[in-house]
């Protein structure tokens, strides 16, 4: 989690408080040091705007389960996953604070229950051919989207959950989902002799912003202790998306693994 703050020169915790002065309808930000006093950066120095990263405790329950479905067509496991996450810390920002320029409180951390849940189902055809589909759910149970407004100013603004892995000055602060839902498909089989070489292929797919990844690779028993791999992976979709971000950074690596 990151946390922002006010700094003064002496590396003294400052505090950030606005006030709206109706005379000229504006709001003002200044820090004010432990004792309440306004900081004074013309005799004490500039304050500093400090970045902190940290982490906290999170209590995590989970369980899971597996069926085996016999059908005319193959036989079928059914399974799925649940965890739930206590305590999280997801950022929350508050465009109206940013309009106002109180940096240190636009974004903060806050506690957030997660639950997350997997349901996928597993079948092998054609003899030897794996097929494996899964829906995935993060869902925040503490999920904020709501307009505020403060003194003197008659605009609202967007105070919402965001996602750190999308969040940037670039899309506007985005806004995070309430459920952020992925697909996943992916398929495996064996060829030559003996299943020397293994092929597979594993397909996600982002609901928020039609992202995807998919990464193509490949695995051949050259000898008992040698192992050559070649892997594909292609990102795309929105540019602000979970992978549409790593458009670019599409690669290919190959690797030998020697087994000892």
């Amino acid at each position: 989690m990151i946390d922002m703050r006010w700094e003064g020169a002496s590396g003294e915790k400052l505090t950030s408080v606005a006030g709206y002065n109706a005379a000229f309808n504006t709001t003002t930000v200044r820090l004010q040091n432990a004792d309440g006093s306004n900081y004074n950066p013309a005799t004490a120095g500039a304050a500093t705007l400090v970045f902190d990263q940290g982490v906290n405790q999170v209590n995590t329950f989970g369980s899971s389960f597996d069926y085996a479905l016999d059908t005319s067509f193959a036989p079928i496991v059914i399974r799925g996953e649940f965890v739930y996450d206590q305590g999280s810390k997801v950022a929350e920002v508050d465009l109206g604070k940013l309009a106002y320029g109180d940096i240190a409180n636009a974004m903060t951390m806050q506690d957030a229950d997660i639950f997350k849940f997997v349901i996928g189902a597993d079948v092998t055809v054609a003899k030897n051919l794996f097929i494996s589909l899964q829906f995935m759910d993060t869902w925040n149970l503490d999920y904020v989207d709501e307009n505020v407004q403060y003194d003197g100013n008659t605009q609202s603004y967007g105070k919402f959950t965001a996602n750190p892995a999308t969040l940037g000055l670039a899309n506007g602060f985005k806004k995070a989902e309430e459920h952020q839902i992925m697909y996943t498909l992916f398929l495996s089989k064996p060829f030559l002799e003996s299943d020397a070489m293994r092929v597979n292929n594993l397909f996600l797919y982002e609901q928020e912003n039609g992202g995807y990844w998919n990464r193509l690779d490949l695995e051949y028993s050259y000898a008992d202790d040698i192992l050559l791999s070649a892997e594909w992976n292609q990102y795309g979709g929105d540019e602000y998306g979970v992978f549409g971000q790593f458009a670019n950074l599409s690669n290919f690596q190959v690797g030998i693994k020697y087994i000892f």
